[in-house]
């Protein structure tokens, strides 16, 4: 099976720092590719979950996304076999799905990520509150007659021109 056209989010030496070299040897002696399914399948398990909320982010930089992968490929490469997977790695991965799932509801955020898109809108519109049903959009204006910018104001949008008194 060859592997799939994606990033690899962790590797073989962080799988072996977190179950143990004599582990990933149990688990993968009769099969060498074995490892490297359970890579493909824990940074599967990344993509699944962000790859709609960051589609062009590069999840390699972060270190937390690093070990999340880690503890996906070490519980899937336990799974080998149909062996059980020990209670505080299954616990460690639910976890990390948890904050994945935050990460990709937008309630948690991970500096190295790019914001999502959306924010706070900057305008130079104001809402003129009038009477109802003559609301409208105040359009940026002047007063001044000797002002470039100068509008007139007898548009019916405009129910309440500011006063000018001369002294601005």
């Amino acid at each position: 099976m060859p592997p799939p056209a994606q990033a690899l989010y962790c590797d073989a030496d962080g799988v072996a720092a977190r179950i143990g070299q004599l582990a990933v040897n149990l688990r993968a002696d009769d099969d060498p590719i074995v490892l490297d399914y359970a890579i493909n399948r824990g940074s599967a398990d990344i993509e699944i979950k962000l790859r709609s909320k960051f589609p062009a982010a590069d999840f390699t930089q972060v270190a937390w996304i690093y070990w999340a992968a880690v503890s996906f490929a070490s519980r899937h490469l336990c799974r080998h076999r149909l062996n059980s997977v020990p209670e505080e790695l299954d616990t460690e991965c639910k976890e990390a799905e948890a904050d994945l799932d935050k990460l990709a509801a937008g309630t948690l955020t991970l500096l190295n990520l790019p914001r999502f898109p959306g924010g706070v809108a900057v305008s130079n519109q104001h809402v003129q509150l009038g009477r109802f049903p003559q609301l409208a959009v105040e359009r940026p204006r002047s007063t001044n007659p000797n002002n470039p910018t100068f509008r007139r104001f007898d548009l019916p949008a405009d129910q309440i021109p500011p006063p000018w008194d001369g002294t601005r």
